[in-house]
């Protein structure tokens, strides 16, 4: 069965007792579930605490519902739960959750935040845990309400009485619920740092062999020379003498066949060896000279400047300026430019560097605030008489429902579920005289397990948290049970029962 840590954690004890409060106090005109509820003044600051038995290595689902007293803003709100040991030295915080201005919805509309949260785990030597629930100080701000706190052990969850039958047919899915409003985003962990660089390539790809030399082209014929004002036409070259014999050069080996293109390094490599240069080829004959054409008329000659004056015995007097160069005559046109030669082969690209490590990933901000868009609780206010009988008896609960989007029968002893998923399911039921009588959740005609209550000795007070999976469209209830009795329930809160999708 889960175990919720927190006492009175309804407030309906009717005193704070073992709650510690600066400036809280009990009050009755507001209540999530119930009759009581504990106000949180704004103006200067106010907190509620409450210190609980732990043992190394446990861990807790927190639940707090929460709402603020007006429309104006709210104030900061943080709900922490710190860790310490048998001499009440601090060892860390397992929880803190701060719920951010005007994040918190108006009791006066019948709504609430519930915060739901998981701890981490206990470190060795805890022997005690505190819950703080602080409101900090923002004049002209809302009051804040607290009800409903829970701190309930993770590793109970989900734990049946007995063991599980087979499971059932998966019914249909019902609609999804309203999405619930997001975190504030925490705040962007370090970045992590750079991992070294990998180390260059093995080198540069071994360069190919170069590609035979093309052919020489045959030289243009030298354009006429113009005369000097226009250099005359040049004429045509004659053919070159034949060159005297070269000396037998040996045959050009074979070029070796290119090989297989490597993979693209990241890096430029070492660059590899160079390959044999091939031979030479053969040079062809150079053509016969042409005959030169006639000289063109030299150019008329410019004006001598005129010879300075001649200074006195002594100093040397200014040098007259130079006459102005005569005009050159035009340049001949250029012959036509023979063709390029074939480009060599390119050699293959060096292997890859090997990359460096990968840097840490940064630290993961805090994660946001949970929100439940599904919640109802009702209560008995009237007490009343009911027979109890073998089978089970249902407890109506008519009074201070909140019930969201759960729809209650037309007697309120059952309530039908909106939206699948995991559920917070507490209850109480107080009776005038203590009975041998069991008391139970049922959700589907079927109780729930770790809400069932059948004892050896009469009670007059029935209690229960358990966090289980609900189907939308389940009817949930509440039941006495066990014996044929007559039960009367306390006038006040003669019975309650809450509901709070987790997940």
């Amino acid at each position: 069965m889960v175990i919720n840590r927190i006492v009175n954690s309804g407030f309906e004890a009717g005193v704070l007792a073992p709650w510690v409060t600066v400036n809280g106090l009990l009050t009755t005109v507001y209540s999530h579930t119930g009759l009581y509820a504990v106000q949180l003044p704004s103006a200067a600051g106010s907190s509620l605490s409450q210190v609980v038995p732990v043992t190394e290595g446990e861990s807790f689902e927190v639940l707090v519902s929460l709402a603020k007293t007006s429309a104006l803003p709210s104030p900061l709100v943080t709900v922490t739960v710190a860790y310490f040991d048998i001499n009440s030295i601090f060892l860390g915080n397992g929880l803190v959750v701060d719920v951010q201005t005007d994040g918190l919805p108006e009791v006066t509309a019948s709504t609430w935040l519930s915060v739901y949260e998981t701890t981490s785990l206990a470190p060795i030597g805890t022997a005690t845990a505190t819950i703080t629930i602080e409101v900090f100080a923002a004049p002209g701000t809302a009051d804040i309400v607290v009800d409903d706190v829970a701190m309930v052990t993770s590793e109970f969850l989900f734990v049946p009485s007995g063991p599980p039958g087979p499971t059932g047919p998966t019914g249909p899915t019902g609609p999804t619920g309203a999405t619930g409003a997001t975190g504030d985003i925490g705040p962007t962990g370090p970045t992590g740092a750079t991992g070294p660089t990998g180390p260059a390539g093995t080198g540069a790809g071994v360069t190919g062999p170069t590609g035979p030399t093309g052919d020489i082209g045959p030289t243009g014929a030298t354009g006429a020379t113009g005369v000097t004002g226009a250099t005359g036409a040049t004429g045509d070259i004659g053919p070159t003498g034949a060159t005297g014999a070269t000396g037998d050069i040996g045959p050009t080996g074979p070029t070796g066949a290119t090989g297989a293109t490597g993979p693209a390094g990241t890096g430029a490599g070492a660059t590899g060896v160079t390959g044999p240069t091939g031979a030479t080829g053969v040079t062809g004959p150079t053509g016969a000279t042409g005959v030169t054409g006639p000289t063109g008329a030299t150019g008329v000659t410019g004006p001598t400047g005129a010879t300075g004056v001649t200074g006195p015995t002594g100093a040397t007097g200014d040098i007259g300026p130079t006459g102005a160069t005569g005009v050159t005559g035009p340049t001949g046109a250029t012959g036509d430019i023979g063709p390029t030669g074939a480009t060599g082969v390119t050699g293959p690209t060096g292997a890859t560097g090997v990359t460096g490590p990968t840097g840490p990933t940064g630290v993961t901000g805090p994660t946001g605030i949970a929100v439940t868009p599904n919640s109802m609780s009702a209560v008995n206010t009237a007490g009343g008489v009911l027979a109890v009988i073998l089978g089970g008896t249902p407890v109506p609960l008519p009074s201070v429902q909140s019930l969201d989007a759960f729809v209650a029968n037309g007697a309120s002893t059952l309530f039908t579920v909106p939206t699948t998923g995991r559920y917070y399911i507490t209850y109480r039921i107080n009776l005038t005289v203590g009975l041998l009588t069991g008391a139970q959740v049922v959700a589907g005609g079927v109780p729930v397990p770790g809400t069932i209550i059948s004892p050896v000795l009469t009670l007059s007070s029935f209690e229960a948290d358990v966090i289980t999976t609900l189907t939308a469209g389940t009817t949930i209830g509440l039941q006495l049970f066990g014996v044929a009795a007559v039960a009367t329930l306390q006038a006040g809160v003669g019975a309650s029962l809450t509901v709070i999708r987790v997940e």
